[in-house]
């Protein structure tokens, strides 16, 4: 897990990137990496804890943003790694509502960086 300061306007937080998604443990069903199991049956996750996009199926997408709360969710990449989505904000728009969109694309990343003035 890789560590990083993250510096907005106004204060400083440590991030941690950590690799892969949580999704594979939240919703073992679709398939995505069967090989993992469901390690809780109840998720809790701490206060200002973020989830990035890249889940690779927008059904896993939606239940992403049902458990952990679309205030949560940012887009996600995997850039420069091969196992990213092509266009990730294509994959957005297509799984979610314009809502949702707006929070993703833009109203999240804008709060994470302390720029939501």
């Amino acid at each position: 897990m890789e560590k990083k300061d993250v510096t907005g306007v106004g204060r400083k937080r440590e991030t941690k990137a950590v690799p892969g998604s949580p999704v594979t443990e939240l919703m073992p069903e679709l398939d995505v990496r069967p090989e993992i199991k469901l390690l809780r049956p109840e998720l809790t996750f701490p206060a200002g804890m973020y989830f990035d996009s890249g889940v690779h199926d927008a059904k896993a997408l939606r239940y992403l943003i049902a458990q952990c709360g679309l205030h949560s969710v940012l887009l996600g990449s995997d850039f420069p790694f091969d196992m990213g989505i092509a266009e990730p904000v294509r994959f957005v728009c297509e799984a979610v509502s314009a809502v949702e969109q707006v929070a993703i694309l833009e109203k999240n990343p804008k709060r994470f960086l302390n720029q939501d003035a």
